[in-house]
């Protein structure tokens, strides 16, 4: 991830697996996290997907501020949808 803000800034990544329908099925939340200003830093997400994963099934990828404030860091990114 890249800050190119001159503050540090600070962010809460969640990893969601939906369904075909849209459903949450699947959620991990990573503890709050820094990057300070100007700087770039790799991050390793944990995530164990459910045996019963099927054809449709996508994850969304969320940063925000913090669980309580709710504010994107980032725009959401989805995969496999």
């Amino acid at each position: 991830m890249v800050n190119n803000k001159d503050e540090t800034i600070w962010f809460s990544p969640i990893i969601a697996l939906y369904d075909a329908n849209d459903r949450l099925v699947e959620i991990s939340v990573k503890k709050s996290e820094t990057i300070e200003g100007k700087n770039m830093r790799n991050l390793m997400l944990d995530f164990e997907l459910p045996e019963n994963i099927e054809e449709g099934h996508y994850i969304k990828l969320f940063t925000w501020s913090s669980l309580g404030e709710m504010e994107p860091v980032v725009k959401m990114k989805s995969y496999f949808k």
